[in-house]
């Protein structure tokens, strides 16, 4: 067998033993979390741990050894697993001001050893890191050493630094669409969040979208009237339509979020039957993170006793067949 149709198989049989739609639809239907948590890890989820906390994390750190170890794309290992890389970046900055201990705050799952990372944050020495994650290290730390950093404005630059890498990456290859298509999500809930604040939405939006800040800036307004007429006929008009719904119906933007969320999986699966083996990776990795956040958004949210429309409200597309 080829190298290729190796990767590609190993993909594939990846995917068949994720949790299916059904057992996910089962699981909302329990009466407590503790029936849906035993559902789930009859299902494979989560190994023998004791409570959804450790078997999320379980799942978590377990995907990232299988991509570290096994993806065929150095590209779309960078992408995938970066993420947590520049999150434990601010951790690590912040610690490093603030005095905090930053252990069991960082995450296992990316690229770069959180040791080493550590060392390099504490040492001020950048020079092996990624470009975008130096630049937003050095400013922090002279926000810090001037006294004008504050919590918002370190997460808003690892943010925008965090996009402009993986833009950067994922130029004029097949996940490109995929960052595009997120940066105008975030910018689009961004807006909405930012509930009228000019200056704010200007420090908050992303650069790297499909849809301009003009355009974009119009849901400061939330006349969402207006704003569905503006949008009707983009490939963003459906996700404008649930931002307007979450506002009227006064809750936070979760029907946004999840739809957010799903729309890489959808694009996928639109040519499911026509995939390389690195896109065979990357849609058992969107399903693989999408059925750990619904296991822990129904077994939280039975829990909580959150109602059942709401919860399912939250959830990400689910493995079909």
């Amino acid at each position: 067998m080829s190298s290729k149709l190796f990767y590609g198989a190993l993909a594939t049989a990846r995917q068949v033993s994720l949790l299916k739609a059904e057992r996910i639809a089962r699981m909302l239907d329990c009466e407590t979390a503790q029936e849906a948590f035993r559902l789930a890890q009859e299902g494979g989820f989560g190994g023998q741990c004791a409570t959804v906390e450790e078997a999320v994390t379980f799942e978590r750190n377990a995907l990232a050894d299988f991509f570290r170890n096994e993806c065929p794309s150095e590209m779309l290992k960078k992408y995938l697993l970066s993420k947590f890389d520049f999150i434990n970046c601010e951790i690590f900055v912040k610690a490093k001001y603030l005095g905090f201990d930053e252990r069991g705050m960082t995450l296992n799952c990316g690229l770069i050893p959180a040791d080493y990372l550590k060392e390099c944050v504490n040492k001020d020495e950048y020079q092996d890191l990624p470009v975008e994650m130096a630049q937003a290290l050095a400013e922090a730390d002279k926000a810090f050493v001037e006294k004008t950093a504050d919590g918002f404005g370190i997460n808003n630059l690892f943010i925008k630094a965090y996009y402009r890498y993986i833009l950067r990456l994922t130029k004029w290859t097949f996940v490109q669409q995929d960052v595009v298509n997120r940066i105008d999500c975030v910018n689009l809930m961004s807006a909405v969040r930012c509930d009228g604040d000019a200056q704010l939405f200007e420090d908050t939006f992303v650069e790297g979208g499909s849809i301009s800040k003009q355009r974009v800036a119009l849901l400061l307004t939330k006349d969402f009237g207006a704003v569905e007429k503006e949008f009707m006929f983009d490939e963003a008009g459906e996700f404008v339509r649930l931002l307007a719904r979450d506002v009227a119906e006064g809750r936070p933007t979760i029907a946004g979020e999840a739809f957010a969320d799903s729309m890489a999986i959808r694009r996928m699966t639109d040519k499911r039957f026509d995939l390389t083996p690195d896109q065979e990776f990357y849609l058992y990795w969107l399903y693989k993170q999408s059925q750990i956040t619904n296991v822990n958004v129904i077994v939280v949210g039975k829990s909580s006793n959150a109602d059942k429309a709401e919860i399912k409200m939250r959830l990400r597309e689910s493995y079909e067949n």
